[in-house]
């Protein structure tokens, strides 16, 4: 579980060769102190830092300044204190503003020439007044290392940032829930983990059972509001995928017939402990990975229904979109017990859940996804829903999948956007009821409604890019509008607004009449240096421009070491004809033929060989198409063949035990309209794609044959495209339209 992004990359190169260095000392000491430790503030509490300016040098009486720079989190330039001192110097920075949300702050340290000796990058949040009233029935957990990996051990410093953060349920590190601040903070666990009774080599099944139902009550008597429990977690053993989910029929071994047997014995013991011990914790199995291969095993071997309470799953996410690896596995999951007859078996996330570091995001990314997961496990009404850790690593565990947090470093603790996103969705649905999903016209645009007393909300986002959307009001006059991060605005009228990747709120008296979305978007995250003079490799604007091969093709396929929701495919009938697109003129039009019924989870994927093209001058880093989408959660896969004659694919076949290929979807169709599809060639490119290594594993090589490595000029020689039929629009299946338009396969 490493993470493939480092700092500075240790595979790049320099023939500089650094022989010796000389490190220079400020002459001051400098110590930035918060005015409280995590940075954030209620109204009634005054946001601001103290700066302690000590000489080093005995009698120093120089000038120095100290500058505090606050900006907000786009950087947009908002207070500038300065302050110069000789000698010692403590001063206090305090803060005008007003608006909920993230707030950057520089301090720096020059000399009397301007010398710049010391920066240090700060934060602070503002957050409202905290009206929520749930308390250990709310929903969320956070993970908490209790000291380790150098984060925060004092309960006191962690309880209070849950509480800010609105969370109560985490690891209390072996204290009671009847621990004093634990009772202060109403903090209790979220799921007790499976039963391992101690007891002697010759006990007897029966004594064995008794220790198991002790264990129980001991679990219990300390978390008395824990009222789930884990059989199996990330020990569910291997096993087929099940078959049932593609339609076909799970093949089992002797071996495997075993296995099964094997683990469904154990999950019943631990189960009917459970149901003996506390009859009123519920039973949640599986919590391995995606959890459908260890759930299968327990189904096939009839696990009674009453021993089940909920479907377990553990998937990690990564830099994969939530409305892919959130909503899928559950989705999955559900479908499986539907398949065997579980009916009234709903799933649900172990405490371990998501891994969204921040690293491998552009600024704010990760607090979108952390908030579009928590949003996802609502609308499937999760009873438990894991948000982000206390705080990020202090030590070489900041290097794997799981070294994020709301807070940065301890014990700076400087609160990331994903506290505020965190936050911010805790007080807006506190004690909110999850009511239904708005049809918006767009299967990648989204609108949740909850309801709390007399009100309505509403959560809306796009899955990629801005998209302008009307809002039908309905009875309602007016609406208070509240941004991820938490800016609000009230008594809002405008019925059209701009929805992006960042989840936003609609709070009105009255339920909303509709929402509905514009075909065209905006991408203002994907402007990349370069574009605007790319080469035109392949026009695509007639249909002789192109062969299309519906034949398997393995280089495609090689993808199924991915999660499930990413790893099906094959051929589809797919045909091509060229049209006069309104908006970009000359265009091709791919079509895929739904005749016959194909399961859901398969992409149907075709290839468009090019004729002769002619090589692409220079050493171009980023490749790109426009397509005209159809948010079928389709793909994209160029091909290029270079100097050498060597074959290259954007499949990226490896890299992190698995197939990596464009988790990110930076070649997903998952937006509607035209859209500059760009995708990188090598690290130079401006595009970054994160999954969660770096650029370099996102194409593999055709054959056995060359010096696998891409030799410039290259020549574009063909594209894949695949789509599914129908998408998973978080809980339901929706069917798409089975075309898209390409133009322009170009280089820069």
């Amino acid at each position: 579980y490493l993470s493939r992004k480092r700092s500075p990359d240790y595979d790049t190169f320099s023939s500089v060769q650094v022989l010796a260095a000389t490190l220079e000392r400020s002459p001051v000491d400098f110590v930035v102190l918060p005015a409280r430790v995590g940075s954030t503030y209620y109204p009634d509490e005054q946001a601001g830092f103290t700066v302690r300016a000590t000489p080093v040098r005995p009698g120093d009486k120089a000038t120095y300044t100290v500058t505090c720079t606050v900006t907000d989190r786009a950087g947009q330039q908002l207070d500038t204190f300065t302050e110069r001192f000789s000698g010692a110097m403590e001063h206090t920075f305090t803060f005008r503003q007003k608006a909920y949300g993230p707030y950057n702050t520089i301090f720096t340290l020059a000399d009397a020439a301007g010398k710049l000796l010391v920066t240090h990058r700060a934060r602070f949040a503002l957050l409202p007044p905290d009206t929520r009233k749930a308390g250990y029935d709310a929903p969320y957990y956070s993970w908490n290392f209790n000291g380790a990996h150098g984060t925060p051990r004092d309960i006191a410093v962690w309880g209070d940032m849950l509480k800010r953060m609105g969370v109560h349920r985490t690891n209390l590190g072996g204290l009671a829930e009847t621990n004093e601040l634990a009772r202060r903070y109403q903090l209790t666990m979220a799921q007790f983990p499976q039963l391992r009774a101690k007891t002697a080599p010759d006990a007897t099944p029966e004594q064995q059972r008794q220790a198991m139902i002790a264990q129980a009550r001991e679990h219990t008597a300390r978390y008395p509001h824990c009222k789930a429990a884990l059989i199996f977690h990330e020990s569910g053993g291997g096993g087929p995928f099940p078959a049932e989910l593609l339609g076909g029929t799970t093949t089992i071994t002797p071996e495997q017939k075993q296995e099964d047997e094997k683990r469904t014995a154990i999950a019943r013991e631990v189960a009917e402990a459970w149901r003996a011990a506390d009859p009123s914790v519920r039973i949640v199995i599986g919590n391995t990975g995606e959890s459908v291969v260890p759930i299968a095993k327990m189904f096939r071997e009839k696990l009674p229904h009453n021993l089940i309470d909920a479907m377990g799953e553990e998937s990690v996410g990564m830099t994969m979109p939530p409305e892919l690896s959130t909503a899928y596995p559950a989705f999955n999951l559900r479908r499986l017990a539907e398949i065997y007859g579980y009916t009234n078996v709903m799933p649900e996330a172990c405490f371990e859940w998501k891994s969204r570091v921040r690293r491998h995001f552009r600024p704010g990314l990760d607090a979108a996804f952390i908030a579009r997961d928590a949003l996802i496990a609502h609308a499937w009404r999760f009873r438990n829903i894991p948000v982000v850790g206390i705080t990020e690593m202090a030590n070489s565990y900041y290097d794997t999948i799981w070294g994020y947090g709301a807070f940065s470093r301890w014990p700076l603790a400087y609160p990331n956007d994903a506290f505020s996103a965190t936050a911010t969705l805790t007080l807006v649905l506190d004690r909110a009821t999850f009511v239904r999903q708005l049809p918006t016209g767009s299967p990648t645009v989204y609108a949740l409604e909850f309801k709390r007393d007399g009100s309505r909300i509403y959560a809306l986002w796009s899955a990629r890019g801005e998209a302008d959307v009307t809002l039908d009001l309905g009875t309602a006059r007016s609406y208070t509008r509240t941004a991820m991060c938490g800016a609000v605005a009230e008594d809002q009228t405008a019925t059209q607004i701009v929805v992006d990747e960042e989840p936003l709120y609609l709070t009105l008296t009255a339920p909303l009449a509709g929402v509905r979305t514009a075909l065209t978007r905006r991408y203002p995250h994907e402007q990349y240096a370069g574009a605007d003079a790319a080469t035109v490799a392949a026009p695509l604007a007639t249909a002789d421009e192109v062969v299309l091969v519906n034949t398997p093709d393995p280089r495609i396929e090689s993808t199924t070491c991915n999660p499930s929701f990413i790893a099906f495919f094959r051929p589809g009938a797919y045909s091509v004809a060229e049209v006069a697109d309104n908006e970009r003129g000359a265009c091709i039009e791919l079509t895929l033929a739904t005749n016959t019924p194909v399961p859901y989870l398969y992409n149907e994927y075709t290839f468009l060989k090019l004729g002769k093209t002619a090589p692409v001058a220079g050493e171009p880093s980023t490749i790109s198409v426009w397509v005209r989408g159809n948010s079928s959660w389709g793909k994209i896969f160029f091909e290029v063949t270079d100097a050498e004659g060597e074959k290259w694919i954007s499949a990226g076949s490896g890299g992190y035990g698995c197939v990596t290929h464009d988790w990110p979807g930076q070649a997903a169709i998952n937006f509607d309209g035209w859209h500059f599809v760009q995708f990188p060639i090598t690290a130079a490119s401006p595009v970054k794609v994160h999954a969660p290594g770096e650029n370099q594993w996102q194409w593999q090589h055709d054959g056995a044959d060359g010096n696998k490595r891409m030799d410039f000029p290259i020549r574009v020689t063909g594209l894949g495209v695949a789509m599914h039929r129908e998408v998973l629009k978080l809980t339901e299946l929706v069917p798409v339209t089975p075309s898209i338009r390409l133009q322009n396969i170009s280089v820069f």
